[in-house]
């Protein structure tokens, strides 16, 4: 029985640091895109006189901002699966000290739904796709 807990235990630890890293990941990314935002609206040309630049700088405003959108909608449902993988592991670590035999797989594996994973390829690729917008602004621009 000791090896059991031993396994619910690093169980436990690896699922939390991994969700952790996660989390921290994606509420960095949205921390450093929130500031670029406004660093750019900030130091943003009054005059801007080629059309194309315009609708360049536009449109890397709605990108950034359909980025910290869908990540932030990532980052709340990562949390969410944090604290559903925690309860999944406390209630089998109850299992365990209260006699029964666990007969379950240890991980809580869910496959998260399409639109969690829509929303992260979302986010990611708005991202991306706002620093080729962003050297196109720049390109006419100038």
């Amino acid at each position: 029985m000791d090896i059991q807990n031993k396994i619910l235990k690093a169980a436990a630890d690896l699922s939390k640091e991994l969700g952790q890293a996660r989390k921290d990941f994606t509420r960095n990314l949205i921390t450093i895109s929130t500031g670029f935002l406004a660093l750019f609206i900030g130091l943003k040309s009054d005059s801007i006189e080629n059309e194309c630049a315009k609708y360049f700088f536009l449109a890397t405003i709605i990108l950034l901002v359909l980025g910290i959108l869908f990540s932030t909608i990532s980052l709340y449902q990562e949390i969410y699966f944090i604290r559903k993988n925690e309860r999944f592991l406390k209630k089998k670590l109850n299992e365990h000290l209260e006699g029964k035999l666990i007969e379950e797989i240890l991980f809580n594996y869910t496959d998260k739904p399409w639109f969690i994973r829509a929303c992260e390829f979302i986010g990611y690729a708005a991202f991306i796709l706002s620093t080729f917008v962003l050297i196109g602004y720049v390109y006419f621009l100038e």
